[in-house]
């Protein structure tokens, strides 16, 4: 499962507040907003190249993805970026 962490989560100053969290079982992975953010820009540059390439001038594309950490991050990716996005899990 894939959580997204709240905008202003209670975390202190010694460790960096995470923005998606992975469960599998008992065992947690997080990622940091940077990390995140670095990965989220990565895709958006990709992205909008493949779709520049293609010609594609309304900017749409759908996903086949399972439920994942790069999922939520293409769908970031999208959203900040104004590409119309369709996630098939």
């Amino acid at each position: 499962m894939v959580t997204l962490s709240p905008s202003r989560p209670s975390c202190g100053r010694a460790a960096p507040c995470p923005q998606l969290q992975v469960l599998r079982g008992k065992q947690v992975t997080t990622h940091s907003r940077a990390e995140v953010a670095e990965r989220v820009r990565a895709y958006a540059r990709g992205l909008l190249g493949l779709l520049d390439a293609l010609d594609e001038p309304d900017g749409k594309i759908a996903v086949l993805l399972v439920n994942s950490v790069e999922m939520a991050e293409l769908d970031l990716a999208c959203l900040t970026s104004g590409i119309v996005d369709v996630m098939i899990p």
